[in-house]
Order: structure tokens, then C-alpha cells, then sequence
């Protein structure tokens, strides 16, 4: 559960710029500001408290070993794995090491305590909340420790004077000055976390969150619905217990009239615990508060509560009743509650009216790298922490004052505001100046309120939480890089550069280097072999830091070699030979051969191959390396001799048995092949039309012959060296003869079929349906005649329409009335084959009447045209023959639909939860209404008229309506809603002593209720002073005189409607 808090309000500093230099920095001479978020509390979860103890920790704190705070992770550490050196430790200050980089410390000083002592030993402050067992919850880590026992359903405060118990809450109703007990506590559904618990229902309806602080707790009851009825008044009882009798007494005599402020509980004389004034304000308004009165009943402290009051301000939401119980050592103890000073004109306009100072070391050798403001700030109602603003400064005379934190856009609410913001580096680099000894550097913070709560400087309603802490960041002399160039390996006598950078501590920086005891930042070597080069800087505080490097001179590597090989060397002149260059001892490597002693251009490979080697060509390569440390970095290869046989050229000639090439179509013809320089062993491949036929036979034959055919035959040779181991012959071109082939065109009707010819019979048309073979021919190839046959289709009906007004002449005939017409038509061949309709169409003389009626909504579009008013149109329409045949009227009718929204009120002002009546009207009837809005007020939506009570603020009610013919319009109106007067609007108190400060009686908050009638009497009745406008400020004068000092009573009415007694205080 999360619920409004004190913050932390954590300013860092960023690094942002370079460390370690001598150049001046000025101080900014604009603010900085910075906005804040608000934060809640923690009551669901509990932080980690404690680590095992490390090595590092007992190595720095050796005496300290079995100290209580061993292992402990205090609230305000700073970030990392950072060490607390115990033995630093005062009651203000502390130091921290960062466990992996000792050169990173962090020094703490606070306003406030930081740390209690006990038997000898400085012990941490924590105030947050651990649990010691299953009923115990307890902030132990602090002067006066505070917890919660949960099975008794109390809190309690172990102070300096006794241990209190209280939150033991009772609820009683009064009538008439009788008292009755209501309800007891119910703390049976709790959560708990590091800054409290919290407790649903501990009556119904009403929450209640504890939120532990420094050595007191704070207790919100949290009103969500009020259920509780048939009492005048109610009283939440407290009942607080010590060990000895105890007794209540109001801090300020004046309370004990009104009993509204602070009271003291006291136990055998001595101060117990401080209970806060109780005030009672909606959560969404924190700024308007209802301060209540306190009652001493049956042994408890009463806060006296009026129903209706807790009605009202529910309307807004959540109510809140909220007592302070501070325990003895916080009411007193420095830095516990800090004030706040209000800004009267309502402006940001910055005074240090309320200002704090404290100091926080600086160790010495470092340079500051950051700068920490760590702040808890509670506000409590009536002020709202929308509008604060702080103001920081620190270093030598306060120099960075120019950091500035507001509040302005957080909800008007009570509770934290906080959160983390960055500076410029320049403001801490040119305040804080670290040197060779510690010092204190002052801080200071400035706290200031926005035209809210009491006057001047004082802590009721905005209050720092202490201790306010500031962080110092810094780091003494480092190493930040060495490095050798090159990285990485050299040769044996190689220039090496090394280079050390250095940052931070106390500049300017000195370097010496080993070994070689060379000094400077940048130096040069000459290394012969591999080592190790070391540096040391020395800051002008004689700090010193070091670091090292290491350079690499391997060993010099074997010579490297090359050999080359060769696919062959026997070769036949024109063939392709590849060489192979295979070196070693090398990893980058690049090639270049060369034939009889000259470069092969292009031959950059670790291959080279030619066909254009002579005999007895001499064949090398030369290796080049750019390997480091390689000597020689070129070697030349072994020589290879080739040895070069002449080329000889195969060939194949073919002929066929068949005259001049040419033959019938089916015969066979032999085709024979005479080869050249074939060898022992030739291949032949025969080819028709350059696909591959027959077999390895010097002869082919082939009956298959098409006309145009082309044979040929591929001789492949053994022969040594050839020119080309496959020839091609020369290519015979065969003419084949084919038999003749003509047609004969035949025509028959449908009816006709089937069809004889030369002795067949035919069934169907077509092409080549049959066939005839005459007698060879000369050439002694066969004939063939082939019939086509074309058979008339069937009959084809066709029709057309015709049409015309009133009758149609025809081919010679009127016709008066429609009628369908047909003959038949015969072919060129005697079949009959068209059938033709002719469709009569006659369309009557006398067209029929058409009525249309439309209806727009303050227009109507009609056939392209826009219409605003009622119009009639009237006109008569043809077919597509041009005969009249509709008389069209369209009678258009627009409807203008307004609706009107008005309200009335019982008063001329509308104050916050009073009726208002909604009347709508048109002049268009009937109409209806489909919704209203916002639908959350108006249950009945569909209500011509409304009776609603208003809400918080101004609203804008909108009625949506629709005529009967559809048209839709709406109306909205905005309701001006005037909060209704709750709390005290007038001070109770005020000096008209001339000293121009609190002079004249005003109201607070008188803007917001402008219209108000004032009475004021003395004890005796009288009364003293009148006005019909209460905004106007009253000097304590009577007819001219001042009034006697003393209380006097006051009616104020608001409104003619509201009306407020009280009193109010005169003091000279």
C-alpha cells in the first residue's frame, strides 16, 4: 500500500565535464531550477538492512570488527559497493570508500544527527521500520526508538523520558453531553513496509495509515464513506498510556478556549510525547481544512468530529484527520523540525527568511566529481506542496546559491514532494575546492511556502524531516590509460612509443617511467626483447598512483622457402600446362613467375598456367613476404624445364549409294566414312541433323530418311599430339521424293446425309473425310485424293422488336395493339434455313399520375439541386420512344429543428451541491429526447425536463433531441459552480498594534467567497463592527476607537445562505 509521504529530495550534481585542471571556473550567475515529483510512502515491503560482512570491509575497519552497525546498509548510503570507515564517524559526519576503486571516497555531513552515541560508540540513525517478531514492528535504529504492536493494536514511542502507548482508537458518539462508545479498533487487515502500516477498516468505512518518522509517528484516519448516524457529534479517541499516570495540557494557553492546537501529554512531570493541532480536509483539497477541537474523555485524547462537516467533504472524496505525536527528543533535538517561511504576496519572489546552515568535509588529494543534497520534507494541510520552493547554497561564502527547486504542477495535496535532479558541474567544481588537507565546506538551504498556512517562519504545515544530508563525491589521483604504439608485437629494435593519461587528485601530475627511469607522460624505447614497462604519476599533493604496460618482440622466424611443380612436362605443342608454387615459413605471401628469366605479366598467383610453352622453356617464381621480422623478404623458386612434341591434324571424309543424294521416301541408303590420321584405335559418331545415330562403324544406314536430312560423321583420333582429337566430315544433304496428294470439295443439305463417294459412305462433314489411292506415278511414289465435305446447318430463327405511340405501320399494315410476326427464308442450296420473328411493341396514348413527397432537415438535395425552403415541383416523363407515360409531382417540405437548454436555480449564485432545473423547448412539436450528458447525473435519459444537485466544479450539461420526421439537433449550457464555504475563512487572531505587521483582520480565503455580511460582538453582546463586504480588512476600530484587547465573537453569513460563527482574538 502506498500513501502520501515525507520525500527524499535527492539533488545530484553530475559530472558531466573533465577532472584534474587548473583553469578558473566561474559561478553561473542564472539559477538552476529544478522540478520535483511527489512520492509516496511504502507500507506493503521492507528494504534490505544488512550484508555479509566482506574482507575488504574488516580490512578497513579492523577496530571496529564486532560494532552494532557491522553489515549495516544505512538509508542515505551512497550508490555502489561502497565501505564506511567506522573510525571517522561523529554525530554529523561520514565516510565511505568505494570497495573496487579505493581512489572513490564519499564524505557526508547533515543538519541534524546522523548518529546517537551509546556506550561509547557512535550508533546509525534509521527510522525505518523492521519487523522484530510476528507481532512486533519496530523502528529500533534511533534516540527514540518507535513500533507497532500489532496483536495489542497500538503504537508506541520508547522516549528519553518513558516508553507512551497510543493509537489505541476508540470511536464515541455524543448527544447532548452524554458520551457512548461506538466501536473499537479493528487492525485485523494490515499491511506493513519501511515507513509504516497501513489499516483497512479499522472502523467501517475509515482507514487509518502510521507512517514512522524520526522519534515520532504520524496517523492519518482516512474517512472513505462515513456510516454512522443518531449522534450530534462523534469523537476518534486516542487512548495514550505511560508507565506512570499521564496527564493532557494544550501548549498555547490561548487554545484552551476554542481547544483547537497542539497539546502536551506529560507523565509525572516530564514531557511524554507532542500531539499536532488535528485538522480534517477532503484529500483533493488539502488547502481548505477544518481544524477540530480536542476533548480530554475518559482517559483519552478526543478529536471531536461533526457528521455533516465529514458529509460535505466527502462529496470531494476521501476525508482525512490528521494528528502528529512527536515524541520528547523531536520536539527538541536540532534539525528534527525545521521551519518554513510564507511568501504573503502570493508570488515565488525568493527571501531567506527560514534558512539552515551546516558543513560537510572535503577529503583531502581529490577532486570533487559529484555533489549530493539528500532532504526529507513533509507538507501537512492546510498546505499543499504545489507550492514550495527551495533554495540551496554551498562552498566558501556560499557561492553557488543558484540552485533553486519548485514544486509548482504537483496535485494540491498534502504529503512528500521530492525526486533527483542534475546541476551543471561547474557550480560544485567552482565552490567546492578540494587541496592537500581536509576542510569543511558550509550549506545551506532556504525553505520557503507559497502564500500558505500561518505567518512568518514556523513549522506547522510544512516541516523538514532531518537530517538534511549532503554527499561529497570525489577521487584522488588515477591512471586512467597506458598504452605502447604500436599495440601490439614490433621487431627487435623497433620504435616504441609509451604513453600514460592520468586524472583527478590534486594537478599538476609528474610521470616516471621503469625501466629506463624516463620521465614524462609520452616517451620512446628501442626494446630488443619482449617485457614489462611500469609508470608512476605523483600529484601535487605527492599522491601517487601507478600502472603498466607490456610490449612484444618475439624471436626472429626461419627463412622462407618456395617450390614450384607442374601438371607435366611432356607436352604437345598448344596444350595447357599449370605450375604450383608451394611456399613456407610465411603467412602474408605474393608470387611472380617468370619463363626464361622475364615476368609473366598478370601471374601474381601462387598458379600460372599457359598454353604457349616452347621447348625447353625455363619456368620460376619469386616469393615476396611482408611478414614482420622476415629476413630475406624475396626468395626465388627451383627452374622447371618443358619439353614441346609437334601437332598433327586428323581428318574424315563420307559419301551414299543413293543418285545425286536422292531417294524415295522410305528406301534405305548406306552412307560410308574414309578417315586421315585416325590412329590405331578411331571413334567414329554418325549425325543426322546434328543429333547423334548409329554406331562406332566406319558405315550407316538408314531407311528413315526425311527430305532435307543433313548426315555427317565425327572422327575421334588416338593419334599422338593431334591438332584436335575430333573432325567433322563434310555433310551430305538428302532429297527425299513424296507420293502426290490432292482434294475434291463435295456440298450436301442436313437432310441429305449420309453421303456416298467412290464407293464409301459418309456420316459427317469435314475435312479429308475419306481417301482414294491411285496408280504410282513416275517417280514410282503412290498418290492419294481426299474428299472435303461441307453439310448445310440447321434451320436459325432471328428476331427484332419495333414499337411505337398509339399504332404502327408495318410493311403496309396498322397496327393498333402488340403482336408477334414470322416467315421462312430458304439457302442457296434449297434447304430451308432462316425462320424470322418481328415483335409489334404499342405503348397506350394516356400517361398514369405519381405523387412523391420528401422530407429534409434544413436542406434537401433533389436531383442535383440544393432546396432551403418548401418547394413543389411538378413534370411529366417519357419512355424511350417518346411517348408521355408518367405525370410526376414531388412535394418537398424542410424542417428548421432548434432545441433550447435553459437553467434556473433557487439563488443567483450556484453553490456546490444545490438543485438546478433543466427545461428544454423547440418551436418544432412533438420532438424527443434520446440522452443526456454527462449520463452519470441524469438516470432518466430520455426526461424533457431535469432536476439535478450539482458537483465540485463547473460543468458543461448537453441534451441531445430529434424531431418526429428525424431531424437531431442539441443544446448545452455550463453550469458556474461555486464551492460551498467550508473551514475557517476568517484568522482567529490578529495585532492592530501598528508595527505593520498583522495589523488588519482579513479572510484568508476571501477570494473564493466574495459575497459575505460580517457582525462582530463584544463579551456584553454589542455589537462593534459591521460590514456587508467581509473582504474588506478591519483595524480593530469601533466608531473610530480601537477595542479593548481580548476574544470577541463574530457572525459571518455568505451568500444570504451560509452562515459561520467563531471568534477572533485582539492583541496589543
Amino acid at each position: 500500500m502506498k500513501r502520501r509521504l515525507l520525500s527524499n529530495i535527492l539533488f545530484a550534481l553530475i559530472a558531466i565535464s573533465s577532472y584534474g585542471q587548473n583553469d578558473f571556473i566561474p559561478v553561473p550567475s542564472s539559477p538552476f531550477v529544478m522540478g520535483a515529483p511527489a512520492t509516496e510512502a511504502n507500507y506493503t515491503s521492507f528494504t534490505v538492512r544488512h550484508r555479509p560482512v566482506s574482507e575488504k570491509w574488516k580490512q578497513r575497519n579492523k577496530k571496529y570488527l564486532s560494532h552494532p552497525d557491522a553489515g549495516y546498509i544505512a538509508k542515505e548510503q551512497p550508490p555502489g559497493n561502497v565501505i564506511e570507515l567506522i573510525e571517522k564517524r561523529t554525530e554529523t559526519t561520514r565516510f565511505y570508500v568505494d570497495a573496487d576503486n579505493p581512489s572513490k571516497v564519499f564524505s557526508q555531513g547533515a543538519y541534524g544527527s546522523l548518529h546517537y552515541k551509546q556506550n561509547g560508540q557512535w550508533l546509525l540513525i534509521d527510522s525505518r521500520l523492521e519487523r522484530k517478531s510476528a507481532q512486533i514492528l519496530e523502528a529500533s535504529h534511533q534516540v527514540e526508538p518507535v513500533g507497532f504492536d500489532i496483536g495489542g493494536r497500538k503504537s508506541y514511542m520508547k522516549t528519553v523520558n518513558g516508553t507512551i502507548n497510543f493509537n489505541d482508537w476508540k470511536l464515541y458518539g455524543k448527544n447532548k453531553g452524554e458520551i457512548k462508545l461506538i466501536a473499537s479498533a479493528s487492525w485485523d487487515d494490515f499491511t506493513a513496509g519501511d515507513d509504516g502500516i497501513f489499516v483497512k477498516n479499522i472502523f467501517p468505512g475509515v482507514d487509518a495509515e502510521m507512517q514512522v518518522l524520526r522519534g515520532r509517528i504520524k496517523t492519518n484516519l482516512i474517512v472513505r464513506t462515513w456510516n454512522f448516524s443518531g449522534y450530534e457529534n462523534y469523537l476518534f479517541s486516542d487512548g495514550f498510556q505511560a508507565e506512570q499516570r499521564g496527564v493532557f495540557s494544550f501548549v498555547e494557553e490561548a487554545s484552551k478556549e476554542n481547544r483547537i492546537g497542539e497539546v502536551d501529554f506529560k507523565s509525572n512531570g516530564k514531557l511524554m510525547a507532542r500531539i499536532g493541532r488535528a485538522v480534517m480536509y477532503a484529500e483533493a483539497d488539502a488547502g481548505n481544512v477544518a481544524y477540530l477541537p480536542y476533548e480530554f474523555e475518559n482517559g483519552g485524547l478526543g478529536i471531536l468530529v461533526d457528521p455533516n462537516t465529514v458529509r460535505a467533504l466527502l462529496k470531494a472524496g476521501k476525508v482525512l484527520i490528521d494528528p502528529l505525536v512527536t515524541g520528547p527528543e523531536g520536539v527538541f533535538s536540532p534539525g528534527s523540525i525545521m521551519n518554513s517561511s510564507n511568501n504573503a504576496n502570493c508570488s515565488y519572489d525568493f527571501n531567506m527568511g527560514c534558512s539552515y546552515d551546516w558543513t560537510v568535509p572535503v577529503p583531502p588529494f581529490i577532486t570533487v566529481t559529484n555533489a549530493i543534497f539528500d532532504v526529507y520534507m513533509l507538507t501537512s494541510a492546510p498546505c499543499t506542496r504545489d507550492k514550495m520552493r527551495y533554495r540551496y547554497g554551498f562552498g566558501d561564502e556560499l557561492c553557488g546559491t543558484g540552485v533553486l527547486w519548485q514544486t509548482n504542477g504537483l496535485p494540491p495535496t498534502e504529503g512528500g514532494t521530492g525526486g533527483i535532479g542534475g546541476v551543471p558541474t561547474d557550480l560544485y567544481n567552482s565552490c567546492i575546492k578540494a587541496g592537500c588537507v581536509e576542510k569543511n565546506v558550509k550549506v545551506r538551504i532556504s525553505i520557503l511556502r507559497g502564500c500558505m498556512g500561518p505567518a512568518g517562519c514556523e513549522p506547522s504545515c510544512v516541516q523538514g524531516i532531518g537530517p538534511f544530508i549532503t554527499t561529497i563525491e570525489g577521487r584522488t589521483v588515477e591512471i586512467v590509460s597506458v598504452t605502447a604504439t604500436p599495440p601490439n608485437t614490433v621487431c627487435p629494435g623497433d620504435v616504441v612509443n609509451l604513453k600514460a593519461t592520468a586524472n583527478f587528485g590534486i594537478p599538476p601530475y609528474s610521470f616516471q617511467w621503469a625501466p629506463g627511469n624516463l620521465p614524462g607522460d609520452n616517451v620512446s624505447i628501442n626494446p630488443m626483447a619482449s617485457g614489462a614497462y611500469a609508470v608512476t604519476v605523483t600529484d601535487a599533493c605527492n599522491q601517487t598512483a601507478s600502472g603498466n604496460t607490456s610490449v612484444m618482440v618475439p624471436p626472429p622466424p626461419p627463412a622462407p622457402t618456395v617450390t614450384v611443380t607442374a601438371s607435366s612436362l611432356n607436352i604437345c605443342e598448344g596444350q595447357p600446362v599449370t605450375f604450383k608454387a608451394v611456399a613456407a615459413n610465411v603467412s602474408s605471401k605474393s608470387f611472380q613467375w617468370k619463363r626464361n628469366g622475364v615476368l609473366v605479366q598478370g601471374g601474381n598467383t601462387d598458379t600460372f598456367t599457359s598454353s604457349a610453352i616452347a621447348n625447353q622453356d625455363v619456368i620460376t617464381v619469386v616469393l615476396s613476404t611482408t611478414d614482420p621480422c622476415v629476413n630475406p623478404s624475396t626468395v626465388t623458386s627451383n627452374e622447371l624445364k618443358v619439353n614441346v612434341s609437334p601437332a598433327v591434324q586428323p581428318a574424315v571424309s563420307i559419301v551414299s549409294n543413293a543418285v545425286s543424294n536422292a531417294v524415295c521416301k522410305g528406301k534405305a541408303v548406306l552412307f560410308t566414312a574414309a578417315a586421315v590420321n585416325g590412329g590405331t584405335a578411331p571413334v567414329y559418331q554418325w549425325k543426322k541433323n546434328g543429333m547423334n545415330v548409329g554406331g562406332n562403324n566406319p558405315q550407316y544406314t538408314d531407311a528413315n530418311l526425311a527430305d532435307q536430312d543433313v548426315i555427317s560423321c565425327v572422327l575421334t583420333s588416338n593419334v599422338p599430339c593431334p591438332r584436335s582429337n575430333n573432325v567433322e566430315s563434310n555433310r551430305i544433304l538428302i532429297k527425299v521424293n513424296e507420293p502426290l496428294f490432292t482434294t475434291v470439295n463435295e456440298y450436301v443439305c442436313q437432310a441429305n446425309m449420309p453421303f456416298r463417294w467412290n464407293g464409301q459412305t459418309i456420316s459427317a462433314g469435314g475435312q479429308a473425310v475419306a481417301t482414294y489411292v491411285t496408280l504410282s506415278t513416275v517417280t514410282g511414289c503412290d498418290s492419294t485424293v481426299a474428299l472435303n465435305l461441307t453439310v448445310s446447318p440447321p434451320v436459325v430463327r432471328t428476331q427484332m422488336d419495333t414499337a411505337a405511340c398509339g399504332s404502327l405501320l408495318f410493311q403496309g399494315r396498322n397496327y393498333l395493339s402488340s403482336t408477334l410476326l414470322a416467315d421462312t427464308l430458304q439457302g442457296r442450296m434449297g434447304c430451308d434455313s432462316v425462320i424470322r420473328a418481328v415483335n409489334i411493341i404499342v405503348y397506350p396514348l394516356v400517361p398514369y399520375a405519381q405523387v412523391v413527397n420528401l422530407t429534409g432537415c434544413d436542406s434537401l438535395l433533389f436531383e442535383g439541386i440544393l432546396y432551403y425552403d418548401n418547394t413543389q415541383l411538378t413534370g411529366t416523363l417519357k419512355n424511350r420512344f417518346g411517348c408521355d407515360s408518367v405525370n410526376r409531382t414531388v412535394n418537398i417540405t424542410i424542417e428548421n429543428f432548434r432545441l433550447e437548454l435553459k437553467a434556473e436555480a433557487d439563488g443567483e449564485l450556484l453553490y456546490q451541491g444545490e438543485e438546478v432545473s433543466l427545461q428544454t423547448s423547440s418551436a418544432v412539436n412533438p420532438y424527443k429526447v434520446t440522452s443526456w450528458e454527462p449520463g452519470v447525473l441524469f438516470p432518466n435519459q430520455s426526461a424533457l425536463t431535469q432536476r439535478i444537485r450539482t458537483i465540485l466544479a463547473d460543468s458543461v450539461v448537453t441534451v441531445y433531441a430529434e424531431s418526429e420526421h428525424g431531424c437531431r439537433d442539441s443544446a448545452s449550457i455550463v453550469l458556474k459552480i461555486i464551492p460551498r464555504p467550508l473551514g475557517n475563512l476568517l484568522p482567529n487572531v490578529f495585532t492592530p498594534n501598528g508595527d505593520n505587521h498583522n495589523d488588519v483582520w482579513i479572510p484568508t480565503r476571501g477570494t473564493a467567497f466574495p459575497v459575505g455580511e460580517l457582525f462582530v460582538y463584544n463579551r456584553w453582546g454589542e455589537c462593534v463592527y459591521h460590514t456587508d463586504d467581509y473582504t474588506q480588512p478591519w483595524d480593530g476600530k469601533s466608531k473610530g476607537k480601537k477595542v479593548p484587547s481580548g476574544v470577541y465573537a463574530y457572525k459571518l453569513i455568505i451568500s444570504k445562505r451560509f452562515k459561520f460563527h467563531g471568534s477572533v482574538t485582539i492583541l496589543y
